[in-house]
């Protein structure tokens, strides 16, 4: 969709506020959009929001579960969300 490919260029110059917000715009259009849940997770995890980055991936991973690049990305969030004892 134009909101996914503004998403991806918005990442591209690393304004993930402007690539959250075409993501969101991606999934009002389509709900199951498994790559602008991505996206959004991606855009998430850039400004810290690791929590709501993994629940992201999750869907993106649900939605489809051969994007490995999804999948990938989950697991890294999910590394980062683990505490440091």
């Amino acid at each position: 969709s134009a909101h996914r490919a503004a998403a991806e260029a918005a990442l591209g110059k690393f304004d993930e506020g402007l690539a959250a917000a075409h993501a969101r715009d991606a999934l009002r259009l389509d709900v199951r959009d498994a790559k602008a849940h991505n996206l959004l997770g991606v855009a998430l995890v850039t400004q810290g929001q690791v929590d709501r980055a993994i629940a992201e991936f999750q869907t993106a991973v649900q939605l489809d579960p051969r994007d490995e690049g999804a999948r990938n990305n989950l697991t890294r969030a999910r590394a980062l969300s683990v505490p440091v004892r």
